[in-house]
């Protein structure tokens, strides 16, 4: 939330959604590119070996950043302004109708998208006899939707506008999700299936974040962790629930449940960013 709170920060808000995406690209690349190195490190070496590895860039990154980032500014017209602590900062950005909006959509999109992640793998080996090396492979699949959806986001958000990719990505991800039950047909359609969903899901979310950072501008990081803090909420329940409902009953109800979450999302960020005439 600090990095993108300073994003928000030092970058136009028309090219917010390439920046953003851009970093939240490198995120999801890293973890495609860094994860078969470190295999590949691990069996050549020992399993200590990519933490020492790791240790190393971190402490180069460190230095760069510390030498190359620009010093940290309060934005125009807040200068002399004093902020309270977390939870202060949090109750005043609660009062907002667009924050409360946006909130409410990162915690339905997380509790819907987790419901579906946690059981995909028990998906494709109960009813393809999958084995775990090629559950793995569906899991890289996977991982590369997520850069096939940041780099949307960073290519794409900023000409389309902001709120209006984010309401686009909804109905796609909720269509995608309700598509998945009739593809449940063969290995393929469902790999194709699942790479739609977190594609869709990916860019919704990430341009959501962008959209963020411009709610509250003296309060950016604050509104910023309050998103990934009720995000995170959202993913401990949909964890949860999604076992269970996957234990008693299959992946129909499973997607069913995740599309009606993402509607759901839709129509909070509706309620918190459109107005309505009231006759």
């Amino acid at each position: 939330p600090s990095f993108q709170a300073f994003i928000g920060t030092h970058v136009p808000f028309e090219q917010r959604g390439k920046f953003i995406g851009m970093t939240e690209l490198a995120w999801a690349g890293a973890t495609l590119v860094g994860i078969p190195l470190a295999g590949m490190t691990i069996q050549a070496f020992s399993f200590q070996t990519p933490f020492l590895v790791i240790g190393i860039l971190a402490a180069a990154c460190f230095a760069l950043i510390f030498r190359l980032m620009p010093e940290d500014r309060p934005p125009a017209g807040t200068a002399g302004k004093k902020t309270g602590h977390l939870l202060v900062n949090w109750q005043q950005i609660m009062k907002t109708r667009q924050v409360l909006g946006m909130l409410s959509f990162a915690f339905f999109m997380a509790l819907g998208s987790d419901i579906l992640f946690v059981v995909y793998g028990a998906w494709l080996e109960q009813s393809y006899g999958l084995s775990l090396a090629a559950i793995g492979m569906g899991t890289i699949l996977i991982g590369m939707a997520e850069v096939a959806g940041e780099a949307i986001t960073a290519f794409f958000s900023d000409r389309i506008g902001l709120l209006r990719t984010v309401f686009i990505g909804m109905i796609l991800t909720a269509g995608a999700y309700f598509l998945l039950p009739v593809l449940d047909r063969g290995v393929p359609y469902v790999l194709g299936g699942l790479f739609l969903v977190f594609l869709c899901f990916e860019f919704t979310i990430v341009t959501a974040m962008s959209l963020a950072t411009e709610l509250i501008p003296e309060l950016r990081a604050s509104t910023l962790s309050a998103f990934y803090a009720v995000g995170g909420m959202g993913r401990v329940v949909g964890a949860f629930c999604g076992g269970l409902i996957w234990s008693k009953t299959g992946i129909f109800h499973i997607s069913v449940i995740a599309g009606v979450c993402t509607l759901a999302a839709l129509a909070c960020m509706t309620a918190g960013f459109i107005r309505f005439s009231r006759s």
